[in-house]
């Protein structure tokens, strides 16, 4: 959930495939419940879930539409732009907590291929 969260979700990786016959779908079954939790029921919550699944699956995710609810423009990179706000904070607890010190190099030039981050905790 986190790296989807930082990086979003390729439309090839988005787990749905329309007329598979698969019958059920946990991915589907999500996004139903999901939209009942806004307030849809029935057919009008299966309907949103499937009509997401279908434009998560053309689009990917983030959906192009879906920045219109960011309350700051911002649909991605969750977790390092927390880091990067709140870095002396998680520094300042860790050096308390264990008596170590942490290091962490936060770069734009990010390997997302393999999607590890570079952090060092000194004792």
């Amino acid at each position: 959930y986190g790296l989807a969260m930082e990086f979003g979700v390729p439309a090839g990786k988005i787990p749905f495939n329309p007329g598979s016959g698969a019958g059920s779908s946990q991915y589907i079954q999500g996004l139903i419940t999901f939209f009942e939790r806004k307030g849809l029921q029935g057919r009008e919550a299966i309907s949103a879930a499937f009509a997401t699944a279908n434009t998560q699956r053309r689009t990917g995710m983030p959906t192009p539409g879906s920045y219109r609810f960011s309350s700051n423009g911002d649909r991605l990179g969750f977790a390092s732009k927390t880091l990067e706000r709140d870095l002396e904070i998680i520094g300042r607890i860790l050096e308390e907590q264990t008596g170590a010190y942490l290091e962490v190099n936060i770069s734009s030039k990010f390997d997302k291929s393999t999607q590890v981050e570079v952090f060092t905790l000194y004792s």
